[in-house]
Order: structure tokens, then sequence, then C-alpha cells
């Protein structure tokens, strides 16, 4: 053993080479792992031996079993098993450990840090732990701040809270920030009353007041916008660039109103509801929420992936999984209305209420005094409908069932113009009452109303058909049908008397005639059909008697040259005839069917 080394203990020391000079080892093999370090200590069985033990650490100290050390100036106590260590009494150090713990307590200000401030603050209850941590406070008061240049630049400011590494970095004055997470709050200087809770939670906020980030990069980007909440990954324009300025905006969801620029007064609650929005006074609840409204204001929308299509509509609003994402709605739409699972727009001012698989749309549930009123406030009736041009239209769309509109009391159209009952397909109107007369079930009923004389009552149809079951329309008392002309009519159109027929025309009749210059076949739609057989002989097929009973044909044969002949379907027959033939010019057949055949008549 050379060079001044102590060693007591078997092979203490037993590695050091000549170079290694004022070390101690006690204990069995202590400082076996020294070979050329200098003035280190090892106490304890096998202390510096173990593998990681610095071989020519110098100025060195390992205390307990196989405790090591693993540079020069390092001091070790124990080994990785050790769990508590208890110091007990007063503890000094040097310069180091002074300048890490500063304390004055007569402000009642500790920092543990290794660069404080300078000089002891003239405010109190300042709390710093961290390099530069709180590292300019003069006369500012009751701060805290943890983490590698959290709260650096405070001077006045005052009840502001930084945890993490440049928390609140630039922050000057101000009262009332509390950011927790790396770089949370870092440009703020004076805004007041923000929280920001996240790595660069409402990072770029610098004059914002009454913000709240949570999530990572909640509300990032915001800058000088106040009083917005932002909860979730990127919430609260958290990818919209520096230059925010939105307020009173509430975002929760990741991404939610991500892109918001300067849009106020937004309410978006769900994943990546808003996503693009920078319109304003938008209000979004549910997941992917109007996710490609872009400068949209004024909307409001309910369910899941609602709005999806409006992308510069304003006004609208929309309820329902899928209202207002069909391919069909209208992106641009302003004052629109849709309700139900996957209902659209298709049209500004317009409101849609169930999708084309809705079935039934009931009001009132049964209630008795139930009224819906169109185009007023004050309906009277149980539908009502005020305007300067109404119409109901009843249209079929394909296949053989009705559209009806159907009333068990008064249907009451009031309006200064001309209301019209518009139908397209089989459709019928049902009343049981009008105004306190009973009309029989099945049956529409008009009556003239006021003391008005000068208007009647007109029934119009546009290509009405004839069968053996179809509407009746009845004039009182007696069931019989009176189509009259208004010009020659007395008050509204109908005489004093009742008609003595079923059907009674006081004017001109006009009925079908059709042309022929070679074999056809007579149609629902003929009633009178003239033959030309000049080129040849014309045959005029018959439809079965049993598909049109009561139905009249004339027949006229005009030329001189060749015969016309008229066949009944199969064996059916024209009074017993199995075929009637015109032979001259000018001659005419009248026949009806009788349901099994044809009569002359």
């Amino acid at each position: 053993m050379a060079n001044n080394n102590t060693s007591l203990g078997e092979n203490a020391l037993g590695g050091i080479l000549a170079a290694g000079g004022d070390n101690t080892g006690v204990g069995w093999h202590a400082g076996a792992g020294i070979t050329t370090g200098s003035e280190n200590v090892f106490v304890g069985a096998e202390s510096g031996t173990d593998a990681l033990q610095k071989p020519d650490a110098d100025n060195s100290i390992a205390i307990g079993y196989d405790s090591f050390t693993t540079a020069s100036n390092q001091a070790v106590f124990g080994n990785d098993q050790i769990v508590e260590t208890i110091l007990r009494g007063e503890v000094k150090g040097g310069p180091q450990l002074e300048r890490l713990a500063q304390m004055w307590q007569t402000t009642d200000n500790y920092f543990l840090a290794a660069a404080g401030p300078a000089a002891e603050p003239s405010g109190i209850g300042n709390h710093g732990i961290g390099l530069r941590a709180l590292s300019s406070v003069t006369t500012g008061i009751t701060n805290t701040a943890f983490g590698y240049e959290a709260l650096m630049s405070a001077t006045t400011a005052i009840d502001n809270t930084a945890i993490g590494s440049g928390a609140l970095r630039v922050k000057i004055s101000g009262v009332g920030d509390t950011a927790v997470g790396k770089n949370s709050l870092l440009r703020c200087t004076t805004g007041a009353g923000n929280t920001g809770l996240g790595d660069t939670a409402l990072e770029h906020v610098t004059t914002g007041n009454n913000n709240v980030g949570v999530g990572y990069s909640a509300g990032r980007d915001n800058t000088t916008g106040s009083d917005n909440v932002a909860v979730g990954v990127f919430a609260g324009g958290g990818n919209a660039g520096v230059a925010t300025t939105f307020s009173r905006c509430l975002s929760i969801g990741t991404e939610t109103m991500n892109y918001n620029v300067t849009g106020d007064d937004q309410v978006w609650i769900g994943y990546r509801a808003g996503h693009p929005s920078t319109g304003g006074q938008n209000t979004g609840v549910g997941s992917e929420a109007f996710r490609t409204i872009t400068t949209g204001g004024g909307n409001a929308g309910l369910g899941y992936r609602v709005g999806n299509k409006i992308t510069t509509g304003g006004a609208n609003t929309l309820v329902g999984y899928g209202a207002g994402s069909d391919a069909a709605q209208k992106p641009d739409a302003s004052n629109s209305t849709a309700i139900g699972y996957n209902t659209y727009t298709t049209a500004d001012n317009q409101i849609a209420i169930g999708n084309n698989a809705t079935v039934d749309v009931l009001i009132g549930m049964g209630g008795t005094s139930t009224r819906l009123g169109i185009g007023t406030t004050a309906p009277v009736y149980a539908v009502d409908a005020v305007g300067t041009s109404l119409a109901i239209r009843a249209t079929r769309n394909g296949g053989s069932s009705n559209n009806s509109s159907q009333a068990a009391s008064a249907f009451a159209l009031t309006t200064t113009a001309t209301t019209v009952l518009d139908g397209f397909g089989p459709a019928h109107v049902a009343f049981t009452t009008i105004n306190g007369t009973f009309r029989n079930a099945g049956r529409i009923s008009f009556l003239r109303h006021g003391a008005d004389t000068s208007y009647g009552v007109a029934l119009y149809s546009v290509n009405a058909g004839v069968g053996t079951v179809v509407p009746k329309f009845y004039q009182r008392p007696d069931g019989n049908l009176l189509i009259t002309n208004t010009a020659t009519g007395t008050a509204g159109g109908l005489p004093t008397t009742n008609p003595a027929s079923t059907l009674t025309v006081e004017g001109s009749l006009a009925l079908s005639t059709r042309a022929v210059t070679a074999t056809t076949t007579a149609t629902a739609t003929d009633y009178t059909i003239r033959c030309d057989a000049t080129s040849a002989a014309i045959t005029v097929n018959l439809p079965a008697a049993g598909s049109c009973p009561g139905r009249i044909y004339v027949i006229k044969k005009t030329d001189n040259v060749n015969n016309v002949t008229v066949d009944p379907d199969g064996a059916e027959t024209i009074d017993g005839a199995a075929t009637q033939v015109l032979t001259t010019q000018y001659a005419v057949l009248r026949i009806q069917s009788n349901g099994a055949g044809w009569d002359l008549i």
C-alpha cells in the first residue's frame, strides 16, 4: 500500500495501483474497485467494488454495504436497497446549498432554485422552486412557481400559480392566473384570471382574461380573447394560428372549434364539433357536429354528425342523428329547420320534419284542444291557415294507395285571395261537420260563407276520370249534382230550384271526338270515333264490356269507299251480333256497355 492510502479489512483497497493516493478503505474488500483514483473514502463491506464504480474517481465518498460512486466529487450513502434516510438535528451546508435554498424570513418568501431573485423582494408569500423560477419578483405577492423558468418575468404579479417548465414564463403583472403544464400560459403578460391545465394550454394568450384551457394545446392559439372555456386536446382554437381573438366561446371535446379565429359566442360539445368553424353564434352538441362549417353563423344543432353539410349557411336549426348531413342538404341554407333522423333542407326558409321513412307526424297526441296555426299566432280551428295564397296538395307517389287529408271537425282556410285544394292522384278531404252542419263521412262540402253573394263555389279538376266507385258531390237536399254556367245562373251560379236529375248541366256540353284512318281500339278517353276508310277498311275494337259498364261510344263512317267494322272483345256481342258493320257514308253506330256485352241505343 503506497501514497498515504489507509485500509482496514481483508483486501481493502486491494486493487489500487501506485498512482492512487490518500484513499481510505474500511471493511471487507472496501474500495477494491479503485485503481488510480485519489482522496476517496469507502466505508462498508464491498463498498466501492461494484462493476459501476468509477476506478479513477477522485474526492468521492461511498458509505454502506455495496455502495459505490460513479463520478469524482460525489458522495453516496447506502445502496439501492435503502428506502429511508433520516437526518436528525440541524443540517448546514456551504455556499452552494445556501444559494440553492434562499430564505427571507422577514417577508415570508421561499426559493429553492439555482438562481432565485438577486435581492429580497418587498412582496410577501412568494414561493419558487426551479431554475430561475420567480427570479424577477419585486413587489408581487403570494405567487407560486414550480418548474424551470416558471413565472420568471413576474415582477408585480399577484396570486398566480405556475407549475411546469415555462409556465407563465413572460408573466409580468396581473392577478389570478393558474398554469399547470409545460409552456402553459407561456406568453401571458398582463392577462388575468386565466387557467391553463395541460402542455401548451393557452400558450399564446397575452392580454386575454378569464380563459380556461384544459388539455394538451387547449385554447393554445387564442391571444387577446376573453371568457373562453376549452376542454380537450386542441380544443378551442388549438390549431387556428396565433391571430385568434374570439371571446365567450365554450368548446368541450377533442379538436372542437379547432380552427376558430374570430367567431365569438359559440358553443361546441363533442369530438370535432365545429372543427373548422370561423363564424359566430353557433351552437353544436354531438360528435362531429357541423364539422364542415366555415363562415356560417347563428346555427344550432343537436345530434351525432348534425349539420355536416352546412358550410356557409346561417341561422339554421338541426335536430337529430345526421340532420343536415345528407348530400342533398343545401350547404349555404339560411333560416331553415330540419328535425329528425337524417333529415335535411334544400332551400332557404324551409322546415323539414322527418325523413322519407317517416310515416306519422303527430301533433297534440290526442289533446282535444290542439290547434295548428299556419301564418297565424292565434289559431281558432284544429288546422288554421292564414295567408294571401294558400294551397293544400295531395300527390300520389306511385302505387295504388291514396293520399288524403282528413279532419274530424271544421277545417278552416281563411284568406283574402284564392284558396286552392290541389289534388294530384286519388285524394279526398273528409269532414263530419262544417260550421256545425252534419255531412256524411267521406264527402266534401262547400258552403258559401258570409253575406257576399257575388261568388259561388267552384269545383275544378284536371283529367277527371269516371269509374264505378268514385266520390260523389251532393247539392242539398236531394243529392243531385248541378253544373251550371255562372254567367247565366243566379247567386253563386246555382238556380233557384233544385235540379230534377242526378246530373244537370245548364250550359254547353263538350265530349271528346277522335278521327282515325286505320284500325283502332276504343279507349277510356273516347266518346265519338270518326272513321275515314278511304284508304282501307277499318276495324274498331271495343274494350271488354265488364271493364267499363255504362260507357257509351258513338262510331261514325265518314267516307263512301270501304266498310267500318265494330268488333266487341272476345265472345261479347252487340245486340246478339258478333260484329256490326257500317257500309254507307255517314252511317252512325251508338252503343253502351251493359257489363257483359254492348247494346245499340
